[in-house]
This record gives structure tokens, C-alpha cells and sequence, in this order.
């Protein structure tokens, strides 16, 4: 027995241990009485039986604890191969990124690898833990194993010393409580009386009681370990953002890891089978993989904080600003999913051009961040088309325009092919660098060109950019031609970094180079730096909703004070339109009384047109601007000519927010909107007008030199009342009552519905009740028509594909795949299928207008899970008006997706098309925070509950 067990210590430790001496064999006693033979016999006999089952025991003891040793070596291989799994799945994942489940407007540059140094840094600290706790374990082993070498040897001492009746010298009780086979010691000599057996099971149940603990001990260890990796996930500190309307990528990370964990917890449960600490590792694998993102998003903002905008500029001061320094901010941005980090590099850019450019730098550079060229009323754009773009870039590089075609069908991205093609391009003379203000005019000069010989001059424009082109120059250039460069940057965006910029590096004088505060957050504390950046940031984005016009805007805003005096300096100007204030969609009239408790309102009847802003200026030049700020002057020459008979003697200059709508002379009564959409809309002339057009006034926001927007409603009304003229089937003020009665508003919105209206809007008249400009705001409700129907407002919908069509509609495109659009991460998300609503004309029609427009894969900005595969796709060029019965969760579209279930978006349920949106671009559609506010807001009867089901188109 002693062999066998000192073998499995040997086996167990690892080393040689010497045995201890055998007992010497004691000489053959004289034969005894035949009496006294038997009862030595029996005794003998007993003392065999107890030693056996002792044996036994003890055997099993120590087959028990090999099992043991084998389980956790086992254990601990499982884990590590859990490791090596885990780094290869992630390396495959590397290698499937041309598969995504969902294909993203900004594909990311993939992979933080920040984030994953700190994950293998984690997962290699794991590791080195475990074995330096086996490490432990085992050296405690060792001394049990030579404490049990000297117990042993006192055993066989007191084996001789029992002959003598001298008593059994005790251990010390420290060596008992650490022994696991001490009861081996009692089975090393058959001589042992049968009295020692009951201490020996007595010492074997305190060993076993003291191995129970010890395994509760070790349970409640790890336990606690992932409990205190629980709190540090828990409590990380992730920097949460300063302004509502930016979402910050880390929280959602960090949702998605709690929703992680407590699937992780749940699995547990259910397959409780599986080994204890194997599922213990897996969790933590889990919550360190998302602690990392959130820790990697930190330190770069600690780094980026840390930034000096002289030394790290790029550039020196006196220089021209060069392209390449964008880019590579561009290259940043497009690598980072954290709203903040974005704003972070754009502030920094900014504060370098503002210490070591000029103001017109800075103006440049915020164009061609947000891929304009200059003021959007203006109309002037880039989007080149691909065909243009792809004889460029093949005339520039070398490669045959096969060769760029089918590399286009691949990639799907015109700038990747053009900067891998540049990239490997040699040339004799290198020309001179991409300066930022060199870029922004050949811009403005392809957009310039028309007529019949342009394509060419464009074409050799774009090629003297792109053979200047270095490095990520090239991708950034033709993305920029395309008007869109899709790496996730909006210009909510670039209006946050412009604030922070000016906040963080205040007006100095050019003379006093370098500046004495280069960072004023170095000088206040971090409560009161937010503070200020709060109100700048509402400064900054109402002072650009009154004057949208960056080459206006920026000079009043880096001047000394300009933060103090920007809204006073901004103000409105007649020619530059402004972004007209919106109201939100209302479940019906009791909403509507709940939101304006103790507060007096206004109903006007909501007129089905198109949103019109005029502007009159002194000398009489009128211009009409659409929601959209585009200049739709060409569009209604009879309201230019109209606009004498309807304004006062004192009038001067105006700025007028109205509807126009079409009305019919004969029968003094307003046409349908489907009606009076098929007015021309471009270079109309007077001959040309069937379907006049009437002007319904319901807010003066300018008049003669004097900005009204921060007057209350009741006021501004009671001035447009003063100074314009109402003229039959030319002007008309927008039809209102002051009620507040439920009966009388149900009856009012009925009114206006017969009266070819499309509802009511509710307005605050004294209270909360400035304009509001670019605005969604509460103060202003609407109550659509569909209300009595159903659903409460119709949506805003981009076809981003189309199914061909089948029986009937063969030859046309059957049915389209609608998409609402996402400001923040600027991509289209889907939300529906649509069929239905459609007239043969309208489906001929729109089969032609939309051929123009296929591509051959979708682009990375639309969001589309991989199970919807339309037969084509488009480029997002038009907006349709689409009704449905309601919203619901959807486990296919990606509308608003995480933003009510972690996992789903939201889909439109019976979608109906209702009719084209011409006064807005694709950018202007139904946002994914409006479906997300449509959906909570949607009033839900007992019928909808139960057939509230996912939709899948």
C-alpha cells in the first residue's frame, strides 16, 4: 500500500520522493495455548477485515483525488484551447469582412487593434494567473507529501511503542488538519490493535469535512472573482456624451455587453452539464472583450486630449494647409465607431488651422468635410458620375477600363480601386502636393462646367487631382467627386467640433505667436468646461439654423467675443433661407391636451402643398426657397408676379414661411396635392401654368430689417396680419382657432379634412412659442387625416431596390425596398417592402426614372440584412410619402435597430405608397429617431397587440 501511494505521490508531484524505511520483520514467537491460539486468531482476523476496509477506503480516496487532478488538467487544457479558438475564430472574422450580415455605409477600417492588444494582454494575464495558482497548488501539495513522510514515521514509532504501553507521542495539530492521507499511516503495520481504527476514521472524517470546505472555499473564490469583474465592467468609466442629440457608440457597446452577459447567464442555467469554471471563463472572455472597446475609446480620447495643435499639426505655420492632413484626419474618423472620438480629431484639426491658418483655411476645410463646395441654396454640386470617374481614373493610372470595371463589380468602391492603382503606379515627375484650397477649387470648377464638351473638361480636371494624389489622398478625392464620402462624419457632426474647437482655443491676437492658452481646459474645471460647452454648442447650431452660410457665419464666430456675440451677429438676412422649424407628429387630440396643460394653443388647418419661404429683399428681387433651401424660383413665376398685390404700403423686405397650393378659380376650392404636383418645375413661364398656385401664409419670421423669430406666436401673427393683404386664390392667411375644448378640435379637424387639408397643427401661441429654426420641436403638433384612419403620420422613404415585377406588372419593377436615413452614422436603414399603392403609370414611370440610377451592389452606406436580396439596387436619389397601419419590431429591417430591441430593427406593417416628395433630397427622409418616436407614440388598440408581430418585409 505504502509503494502505491508513494508512487501516486511521485506521479503527483512531479519528482522522486524517497519512500519511507519498511517495517523490519519481527522473528517467529513459540507456539502458544491452543486457547490462547484462537482468540490471537481472531483478533488477527478482525485486525485483517479492518486493515482491508481501511485499504479500500483509502485506495478509493486516492483514485478519487487522481480523477480529480486528471478533471482539472483536463480543464485547464479546455482552456487554453478555448483560447487558441477564440483567437482563430477572430482572425477568420478578419478574413470574412466581405461577408457582413449587415452592409454598412462605413466600413470600418474593421478592427480596433488597440482593442485587441488589450484583449490578448488580458487574456495572457488570465493565463499566467492560472499558473501561478497551479503553481501553488502544487507546492502545497509537496508539503503535504513530506508532512505525510514524517507522519508516517511517527505511526511506525508508535506502532513500537504500543508493545511497551507507552503512549502515542500526538502530531502537531497544524500537520493533522493539512493531512489527506494521514489515514494511510494507519494501515503501514499489521501490529496496529484494533483500538487505533477508530481515531484513524475519526482523522479520515475531519480530512474529508476539511477537503468539503476547502472546495466551498475555492467555489466562493471564483465566485467573487466574477462578481468583482461584473463591478469593474459595472462601474467602468466610459465617457458619456456632452450633447443628447450625439449618441455615444461606447454605451451601446457597453448595453450590448450587459445583454451579453445576462445571455451568458442564462445559457449557464440551462446547461448546467457543462464544467462550472469552463462557463465562468467564457463570461469573462465576454466581459473583458467589451471592457476593452470601452477601455481602447478612453485612451484614445486621453490621447487626443492631449494633443498640441502646433506640434502635432502636420504642417508649419506660414504654409498652405495640405490635403494630405485632412485625409489622414479623414482615415482616423473612418477607422472609429465612437461619435466622440470622431468629434475629437475633427477638434483638434480645427484648433491646429485656427492657431497656424487663416479664417478662409478653416472655411475650407469645413466644406470639404461635409462634401459641399459651398452654401447648399445655392445648388451647386459635385456628384460625378461613375462613368466619368471611371475613365479618369483608368487615363491616370494606367489600368484598362475593363480592368476598373470589374473591379468594380468586386470592391464596390471606386476611391478603393483608384488608391490601389495609384499606389502602385510609378511616375518620372512627381507634381506638387494637394494643397486644401487647390482641392476645393478645381472642385468648383467641375461643378461649374455644362454643356455639350464639359464631360471632357471635367474628366482632365479630375485627372490632374488624381496623378497629385499620395497615399489616402486618392480614396478620399473620389468619394469627394461622388458627393458622398461615407466614412460616417454628418455635419451635426462638424458643427460640434467647430464649437468645442473655438471654445478650447480662444481668440488671440496673430502676433503674439504662440497663443498663451491653447487649451482652456487646462485652466477650468471639468464641470465647468461641459457647462460652456453646452452653450456653445446651442449657440454654434442656432446661429447656423438662422444663417446657414459658413463663409458668413465662421469669421463672426473666431473673432474675439465670437461666442458671446455669434446669435446677435448670425442673425437672419433676407437671400440666405433659413431651416424652417417642423412640428411633431401627435397620437391624437389627447395627447395633444396632455402636452399643453395650462398652456394656450392654436389649431391651424394644415395645408396639402409644398412648404414654400419668400424672400423679398428691398429693391423687390423675390426668391422662393423649398424645406429643402432650394432656390424654387423658376418653379412659380405667379407667385413672383402676385407678390405686389398681397404686401402692405410699408412693407420693405420680408421673410414669409407659407404653403403653396394649388387652387382651382373656378371653384374657389384647393386641388390635391397629386393635382397640383403635375405643374412643370423648372424654367416655368407664365403661358405655361394650368394649375395656379396660392399662397397660404402662417408665420413672418423677418420684416423690414427686423428679425421676429424670438417673438411669441400671438405677436408675429398679429404683424403679418398688419402688413399683408389677403387676395382670393392668390394670398390667404392660414385658417386658425383658438380652442380648446375636445368636441371643437375633433370637429375642426374634421373641417379642414373636408376642406382638402391634411389635418390640424397645434401650436403654442404665448408660451414656448419662438420660432425655432431647423427644429423638431414639441411646441409645434401636428394631426394628420390618417389619424381618423389609423396610424398618425405617414413617413419619408427612400427606394434603396426593387423586385421585378410578376403577372401583370411583367416588365416593370413590382415591388421596392424603402429605407429611412440615419444622420449620425449617415446610412440608409431599411424598414419595408412595398407593393401595394402603385397605378400601372406610376410603376412605368418610376421603372424608368429608377433605371438611370441601378448599380451593381449595394453601397456601403445603406444597412441591409443579408436575407433581403432585391434584384437591383439604386442609388438613393428620390423620396417617396408612404402610409402605414403601424410600426413593429422586425428581426429582418434595420431601421432604428438596437434602439428598441438590442437585436431588431423596426418595419412599417401594410406599407401604401402615397406620393413622391419632390421638395426633399435623400438625406432630408424620415429619420431612424423618428421611426423610433413614431413606434413609441403609436397608438396601439387590443387587435394591434396581439398581431404586433416581426415582420420580415
Amino acid at each position: 500500500m505504502q509503494s502505491s501511494m508513494w508512487s501516486f505521490l511521485q506521479k503527483k508531484n512531479g519528482e522522486a520522493v524517497v519512500p519511507p524505511p519498511q517495517p523490519t520483520p519481527q522473528p517467529k514467537s513459540s507456539p502458544k495455548k491452543k486457547g490462547t491460539t484462537t482468540t490471537k486468531s481472531s483478533s488477527s482476523t478482525t485486525k485483517s477485515k479492518t486493515t482491508n476496509s481501511i485499504k479500500s477506503k483509502v485506495e478509493k480516496k486516492v483514485e478519487k483525488e487522481q480523477e480529480e487532478d486528471q478533471e482539472e488538467e483536463e480543464e485547464q487544457e479546455d482552456e487554453e484551447e478555448y483560447i487558441k479558438q477564440e483567437e482563430q475564430e477572430e482572425e477568420e472574422e478578419e478574413e470574412e469582412e466581405e461577408k457582413p450580415k449587415y452592409t454598412r455605409l462605413r466600413k470600418r477600417k474593421t478592427m480596433d487593434l488597440d482593442e485587441d492588444e488589450e484583449d490578448t494582454k488580458k487574456d495572457k494575464k488570465d493565463k499566467q494567473d492560472k499558473k501561478e495558482k497551479k503553481e501553488k497548488k502544487e507546492k502545497k501539495e509537496k508539503e503535504r507529501s513530506v508532512d505525510a513522510f514524517s507522519f508516517m514515521k511517527q505511526k511506525q514509532a508508535a506502532a513500537t511503542s504500543t508493545k511497551k504501553n507507552e503512549p502515542l507521542s500526538p502530531s502537531p495539530a497544524k500537520e493533522v488538519k493539512k493531512q489527506k492521507i494521514e489515514i494511510t499511516s494507519s494501515s503501514s503495520t499489521t501490529t496496529t490493535t484494533t483500538t487505533t481504527t477508530k481515531p484513524n476514521l475519526k482523522v479520515k472524517e475531519e480530512v474529508m469535512e476539511e477537503e468539503k470546505e476547502q472546495e466551498e472555499q475555492e467555489e466562493q473564490e471564483e465566485e467573487e472573482e466574477e462578481e468583482e469583474v461584473d463591478e469593474k465592467i459595472a462601474t467602468s468609466n466610459v465617457l458619456d456624451s456632452l450633447i443628447d442629440d450625439i449618441e455615444d457608440d461606447d454605451e451601446e457597446q457597453y448595453s450590448e455587453g450587459e445583454d451579453e452577459q445576462e445571455e451568458d447567464e442564462q445559457d449557464e442555467e440551462e446547461e448546467e452539464e457543462k464544467p462550472k469554471k469552463k462557463q465562468v471563463f467564457q463570461r469573462k472572455e465576454t466581459i473583458s472583450k467589451k471592457k476593452g472597446t470601452a477601455k481602447t475609446i478612453q485612451a484614445d480620447l486621453k490621447v487626443l486630449a492631449q494633443y498640441n495643435p502646433i506640434k502635432d499639426a502636420g504642417w508649419e505655420k506660414g504654409n498652405p494647409l495640405p490635403y494630405m492632413v485632412l485625409a489622414k484626419t479623414f482615415e482616423k474618423i473612418e477607422s472609429t465607431s465612437s461619435r466622440l472620438t470622431i468629434i475629437e480629431h475633427l477638434t483638434n484639426l480645427f484648433r491646429s488651422i485656427m492657431i497656424l491658418g487663416t479664417t478662409q483655411d478653416l472655411i475650407t476645410t469645413i466644406y470639404l468635410s461635409i462634401n459641399k463646395i459651398g452654401p447648399s441654396y445655392l445648388g451647386k454640386e459635385l456628384g460625378i458620375g461613375d462613368k466619368i470617374l471611371i475613365s479618369a481614373i483608368s487615363e491616370s493610372t494606367g489600368r484598362s477600363l475593363q480592368f476598373v470595371k470589374q473591379e468594380l463589380k468586386k470592391v464596390g468602391d471606386l476611391g478603393i480601386i483608384a488608391q490601389n492603382s495609384r499606389m502602385t503606379q510609378k511616375v518620372m515627375f512627381q507634381p506638387p502636393p494637394l494643397t486644401m484650397a487647390s482641392v476645393l477649387a478645381k472642385f468648383k470648377q467641375i461643378a461649374d462646367l455644362s454643356g455639350n464638351a464639359s464631360q471632357k473638361k471635367k474628366s482632365e480636371l479630375i485627372k490632374s487631382l488624381l496623378v497629385a494624389c499620395k497615399d489616402c489622398e486618392t480614396l478620399y478625392i473620389i468619394r469627394s467627386l461622388q458627393g458622398k464620402l461615407r466614412i460616417g462624419l454628418a455635419e451635426r457632426s462638424v458643427l460640434l467640433a467647430l464649437s468645442k474647437a473655438v471654445l478650447c482655443t480662444p481668440y488671440f491676437n496673430k502676433s503674439e505667436f504662440p497663443p498663451k492658452v491653447m487649451d482652456i481646459r487646462k485652466t477650468m474645471r471639468l464641470e465647468e468646461f461641459e457647462e460652456k460647452l453646452l452653450d456653445a454648442v446651442a449657440k454654434v447650431t442656432r446661429a447656423y439654423s438662422q444663417l446657414p452660410n459658413y463663409d458668413l457665419m465662421v469669421p463672426m464666430l473666431v473673432k474675439e467675443n465670437g461666442l458671446s456675440t455669434i446669435l446677435h451677429d448670425c442673425s437672419l438676412e433676407v437671400g440666405v433661407p433659413v431651416k424652417p422649424m417642423l412640428a411633431q407628429p401627435t397620437t391624437g387630440i389627447s395627447q395633444m391636451l396632455d402636452r399643453f396643460t395650462d398652456m394656450e394653443f392654436t389649431c391651424e388647418f394644415k395645408y396639402d402643398g409644398e412648404r414654400a419661404q419668400i424672400h423679398c429683399l428691398e429693391n423687390g428681387n423675390v426668391t422662393i426657397y423649398t424645406r429643402n433651401l432650394e432656390d424654387y424660383t423658376g418653379k412659380y413665376p405667379d407667385i413672383i408676379q402676385n407678390v405686389k398685390k398681397f404686401i402692405g404700403p410699408t412693407v420693405k423686405s420680408f421673410i414669409l414661411d407659407c404653403e403653396a397650393v394649388g387652387y382651382d378659380p373656378a371653384t374657389n376650392k384647393i386641388l390635391s396635392f397629386q393635382v397640383f404636383s403635375s405643374r412643370p418645375k423648372k424654367n416655368v413661364t407664365m403661358d405655361k401654368i394650368k394649375i395656379p398656385a396660392c399662397v397660404f401664409a402662417f408665420d413672418l419670421l423677418y420684416l423690414n430689417g427686423k428679425s421676429l423669430i424670438d417673438e411669441p406666436l400671438v405677436k408675429r401673427r398679429e404683424v403679418l396680419y398688419e402688413n399683408f393683404i389677403e387676395s382670393p386664390g392668390v394670398f390667404s392667411f392660414a385658417k386658425h382657432s383658438n380652442i380648446s375644448d375636445v368636441n371643437d378640435i375633433q370637429a375642426y379637424l374634421e373641417e379642414a379634412v373636408e376642406g382638402n387639408c391634411e389635418g390640424l397643427m397645434v401650436k403654442t401661441l404665448k408660451e414656448k412659442s419662438i420660432y425655432e429654426p431647423s427644429r423638431r420641436s414639441y411646441n409645434w403638433l401636428k394631426i394628420k387625416k390618417d389619424y381618423l384612419q389609423g396610424m398618425t403620420d405617414s413617413l419619408d422613404l427612400v427606394p434603396i431596390g426593387a423586385w421585378y415585377g410578376k403577372g401583370k406588372r411583367t416588365g416593370t419593377y413590382g415591388a421596392y425596398l424603402l429605407a429611412c436615413y440615419d444622420e449620425d452614422n449617415d446610412e440608409f436603414q431599411t424598414c419595408c417592402k412595398i407593393g401595394t399603392g402603385f397605378s400601372d403609370e406610376q410603376l412605368s414611370m418610376f421603372t424608368e426614372t429608377l433605371k438611370p440610377h441601378v448599380i451593381n451592389q449595394p453601397r456601403n452606406m445603406f444597412r441591409v440584412n443579408d436575407q433581403i436580396k432585391p434584384d437591383v439596387w439604386f442609388s438613393p436619389t428620390a423620396v417617396w410619402e408612404v402610409l402605414a397601419a403601424d410600426l413593429s419590431i422586425s428581426p429582418i429591417h434595420t431601421a432604428a435597430s438596437g434602439a428598441v430591441d438590442p437585436n431588431k430593427g423596426i418595419a412599417l406593417r401594410f406599407p401604401r405608397f402615397i406620393r413622391i416628395r419632390e421638395d426633399k433630397n435623400p438625406e432630408d427622409a424620415t429619420s431612424s429617431e423618428q421611426v423610433v418616436d413614431m413606434y413609441k407614440n403609436q397608438k396601439i388598440n387590443n387587435t394591434a397587440n396581439q398581431s404586433n408581430k416581426d415582420e420580415d418585409y
